[in-house]
């Protein structure tokens, strides 16, 4: 199954970031973007890197991802400097599709913009800016992951400051309106980098957020008031230094982040990614991405929480 290889164009394009969802007719969309390659030799994420024309796409699959449809090209003016997919598409009540891509203006932070679908992805609406950004130019808001709770969806988002790179606490935004409006970005009182959260009714949420200091790994938060609070200690799942899933609770204090800048350390990651995805026998899957023997593995863990925890 390939959905999509632009190798052989001049340039060629390389596949960047890429999201997967159901929409609600059971087709399956993928939003993803491509780089045209114009400097092999440059880190994508190098400065010179990103200075590479970016493309974004979306395809269709009506069979399940078996078959996908030819890629087609997304409109995405007037923000056409550095946009591109970093969150998969959301399914939303209502069920419309609201589709973010991320954005970062010359010399200005990371930000968000989204558009909507009505018919299953067929056509996509104009992208506008969701007001997701930092007013006063300190903070960038990236990588962001949703879940749709019964009258919100809710948006967490890694954040690091713009003046040298460093990691600060995730934040969180939520919009009652089906992500046509948003709230002003807060933190969440834990440190990380992507954080995925999802919803299981009743007030309860967890969250899988990489952390990238000792001890380094992909750590699960729990919410019972709906991602306001988030419940201590959190639970080390993957943990990079034995390289396996622990399922512990975190008992090393938390200390204060590597000091590299973003970018540059991207190259260096080992593991991260999470996203959690629930089945209907009320398991979780948790997958996530890790390096073992110097092989990248895409990974899953399959779990369930304590009846306790609601």
């Amino acid at each position: 199954m390939v959905i999509c290889d632009k190798r052989d164009l001049t340039p060629p394009q390389s596949t960047g970031g890429v999201g997967i969802c159901r929409a609600a007719d059971d087709s399956l969309l993928a939003a993803f973007n491509t780089v045209e390659v114009t400097k092999p030799d440059q880190y994508l994420f190098s400065r010179q890197g990103q200075k590479q024309t970016v493309i974004n796409y979306m395809a269709r699959s009506t069979d399940g991802g078996v078959s996908w449809s030819a890629p087609r090209r997304l409109d995405v003016s007037p923000f056409e400097y550095r946009t591109g997919v970093a969150s998969k598409p959301v399914l939303l009540a209502d069920k419309e599709l609201f589709v973010p891509l991320e954005t970062t203006p010359a010399n200005k932070t990371v930000r968000t913009i989204g558009a909507f679908s009505s018919d299953n992805g067929e056509t996509i609406g104009r992208f506008f800016d969701l007001g997701l950004d930092d007013p006063s130019g300190q903070l960038n808001f990236c990588d962001l992951r949703f879940t749709v709770l019964p009258d919100r969806i809710l948006a967490m988002i890694w954040t690091f400051r713009q003046d040298d790179e460093e990691t600060v606490e995730v934040h969180s935004s939520v919009s009652s309106d089906n992500g046509r409006s948003w709230s002003r970005p807060r933190p969440v009182g834990f440190v990380g980098q992507i954080t995925a959260p999802l919803d299981l009714g009743n007030g309860i949420v967890i969250a899988a957020s990489n952390y990238r200091h000792p001890p380094e790994g992909i750590r699960l938060w729990l919410s019972r008031d709906g991602g306001v609070h988030w419940h201590r200690p959190a639970v080390q799942m993957w943990d990079a230094r034995s390289k396996r899933i622990l399922a512990e609770p975190v008992t090393a204090p938390n200390r204060r982040w590597d000091k590299r800048g973003v970018w540059d350390a991207l190259k260096d990651f080992t593991f991260g990614t999470p996203d959690l995805v629930p089945l209907a026998d009320g398991t979780i899957i948790l997958t996530y991405y890790a390096t073992l023997d110097n092989i990248i593995h895409v990974r899953a863990c399959r779990f369930t929480l304590d009846a306790a925890v609601g």
